[in-house]
C-alpha cells in the first residue's frame, strides 16, 4: 500500500473505500490530494480512528459516507471509470484460484492484502 501511495506523486482527486479496512482509509485519506474527496463505501467491524486535523480540516479533504442507492450510482460511476481506462492493477495484490477461497479469505481478513481476486479456472 505505501508503495503504490508513493508512486501517486500530487495525489488522487478522489479515493473510494470499498473494503472497511481502517488501513485501506488510512491509505485513501493519505493518497488524496488537498481538496480532494474519498468516499466510504466499505463498513468497518469497530471504530475507525481519523486524525481530523491533519488528514481532513488542513488538507480540506471531503470525506463523504454512501450507502443503499447512492451505493449504486457509484458503482456506475466506478464501471465508467474503469472503461475509460482506470489501471486498478496496483490495488490487485493478491490472486487465488476459486478453490483456495480459504487462503483468499485469511489474508483479505488479516489486513494483509490490498484486493483479492478470485481467478476461475
Amino acid at each position: 500500500t505505501q508503495a503504490l501511495i508513493e508512486r501517486i506523486v500530487d495525489g488522487t482527486a478522489a479515493a473510494i473505500e470499498f473494503s472497511g479496512n481502517p488501513r485501506a482509509l488510512a491509505a485513501a485519506l493519505a493518497a488524496t490530494r488537498k481538496g480532494g474527496r474519498v468516499i466510504v463505501a466499505g463498513l468497518p467491524a469497530a471504530e475507525v480512528p481519523i486524525d481530523l486535523t491533519g488528514q481532513i480540516v488542513l488538507r480540506e479533504v471531503s470525506l463523504q459516507g454512501i450507502y443503499g442507492r447512492r451505493l449504486d450510482r457509484t458503482w456506475v460511476d466506478t464501471e465508467r471509470a474503469l472503461a475509460a481506462g482506470l489501471d486498478i492493477t496496483p490495488a490487485l495484490t493478491h490472486s487465488f484460484a476459486l478453490e483456495d477461497f480459504g487462503p483468499a479469505l485469511a489474508a483479505a481478513r488479516a489486513g494483509s492484502a490490498g484486493k483479492v481476486l478470485f481467478r476461475m479456472e
